[in-house]
């Protein structure tokens, strides 16, 4: 689903890019409007056939998931009742959290006292790792309190601002910054369902982003700034 948001994104940010050079090309190139209607239909059903080959196989494998899930048994179904213990801790420490490192501490004696009211479940306590909360914004609420789950949805509101700012300005260094930043986005939808955040391998991609970004910003600024004025 990350992938999929991104994708969208990202082919808004371009078509904002490339949109009136396309107009203006078309209004050069084609004059009467019998080659245009079979032009661009012809440049639809292209698009479409590139979409369908490239989506297609991503499609196919979020229907087996989503099977896996919903009818077989499966560990996923584990998730939600992670996502209430993490809502129960909240709640018990709101400002401070239970401390970094201390997540399955801290919920051992909500799953004992849930496990005596559902014995059934004992088959996903046992079979789906629970060092975390599978939710990004939840385990750093539970770990750090509510400040640090409202510090990451203020990272998430800046990155998504900047990316549409400057996907908005038409300039080509901003153009660049939105793709990078769109990327971003992936991370944050997939974390909905995941804790993306606390695997060194997959938060160091993040990073390296976001710096890549900052870098192309910041050295664009500089050689602007550095241009003699004539």
């Amino acid at each position: 689903l990350g992938f999929l948001f991104s994708l969208l994104v990202l082919t808004w940010i371009v078509f904002r890019q490339v949109s009136g050079r396309l107009r203006l090309w078309i209004r050069t190139m084609f004059r009467q409007r019998s080659r245009l209607l079979w032009t661009m239909s012809l440049c639809c059903l292209l698009v479409c056939a590139v979409l369908i080959w490239v989506l297609f196989p991503v499609v196919q494998e979020i229907k087996v998931q989503l099977q896996a899930i919903l009818v077989q048994r499966h560990t996923d179904y584990f998730r939600p009742i992670l996502w209430t213990g993490s809502l129960r801790l909240i709640e018990a420490h709101p400002i401070l959290g239970v401390g970094a490192g201390n997540f399955k501490a801290a919920t051992l004696a909500w799953r004992e006292q849930y496990l005596l009211a559902h014995p059934d479940l004992l088959y996903f306590f046992k079979n789906t790792p629970d060092g975390h909360a599978h939710n990004d914004v939840l385990h750093l609420s539970v770990i750090g309190g509510i400040p640090a789950g409202l510090s990451f949805l203020g990272l998430v509101y800046l990155i998504i601002q900047r990316m549409l700012l400057s996907a908005h300005t038409g300039r080509p260094s901003d153009y660049r910054t939105a793709l990078l930043l769109c990327g971003c986005l992936a991370f944050f939808i997939a974390g909905i369902a995941q804790c993306y955040f606390q695997d060194d391998e997959v938060v160091v991609v993040f990073w390296t982003v976001i710096a890549l970004a900052s870098a192309w910003q910041s050295n664009h600024r500089n050689n602007s700034h550095s241009d003699p004025v004539r």
